[in-house]
């Protein structure tokens, strides 16, 4: 994540408390501890010999340890932030609290978890494979009430496929292998941010397969193998030609 003057000037000046460690200081600039550490090894200052001169070093997760159970139990009933008025916690303490809390075995019973643990559908898994590439699985799990990203990742785990490249190939590699331009999409899915844009433009394996078809410099297997994604992509998309599956691929692109 990139740094502005002013937020460097501000880490700068919660840096001058010595009694401040990383994680606090990454709550009060609202970035991740890791961003921070980052930007402190860059200013030539070590998170680790700062946490031991403050003599805090392995002890950020243990002294709350005696309000551990309390501090779970509450929140099974109650929100994050009312959990972290009631005991007197910042974001960080309450998050490092429960960090620990879920790796105590003894308190396992006390996780709050709301995934849904039915057995994903035919059609769920279908929507999961026409949408994988297209937008973020975080979208993908909201649309299907399935809690967070996890549990996308989970059912991609068990399926033993490779998401990315289901709806088609970066327009890059997608010209390398054809041999001229070709018109791609614009998608949502990949990582984005301030400064950063790593959503690719893919152009659809149907697409792919009707260039590859009156290529001769396309190997036969090749082209075969391009066949064999574009009738897969064709029947998760339930349309029978390339333009009906363009449609849907671009329609599933512009869904909020």
């Amino acid at each position: 994540m990139s740094w502005t003057k002013d937020e460097v000037t501000k880490l700068k000046s919660l840096l001058a408390n010595k009694k401040l460690i990383a994680t606090e200081i990454a709550e009060r600039l609202g970035k991740s501890p890791g961003a921070v550490r980052y930007k402190m090894k860059r200013l030539g200052i070590s998170p680790r010999e700062r946490a031991v001169a403050t003599g805090r070093l392995g002890k950020w997760n243990a002294k709350h340890a005696h309000i551990r159970e309390k501090a779970v139990t509450y929140f099974l009933t109650h929100t994050f932030d009312e959990t972290r008025e009631k005991f007197g916690l910042t974001r960080s303490e309450l998050k490092s609290l429960q960090t620990a809390a879920y790796r105590d075995p003894a308190l396992a019973h006390l996780r709050k978890d709301r995934r849904r643990k039915d057995v994903w559908s035919f059609e769920e898994t279908m929507f999961l494979l026409r949408a994988s590439g297209l937008q973020q699985r975080s979208w993908i799990a909201r649309k299907l009430k399935r809690g967070g990203v996890h549990a996308v990742k989970e059912m991609v785990s068990r399926l033993n496929a490779n998401t990315r490249y289901i709806n088609g190939l970066p327009r890059k590699l997608a010209e390398e292998l054809i041999g001229h331009e070709v018109e791609g999409f614009k998608v949502k899915a990949g990582p984005s941010g301030k400064g950063v844009d790593g959503r690719p433009i893919i152009v659809p394996w149907v697409v792919i397969y009707s260039e590859a078809r009156r290529s001769a410099r396309i190997p036969p297997h090749i082209r075969d193998a391009i066949g064999a994604m574009a009738k897969f992509q064709k029947r998760i998309h339930g349309t029978r030609g390339i333009k009906d599956t363009v449609e849907s691929v671009q329609k599933i692109i512009r869904r909020k």
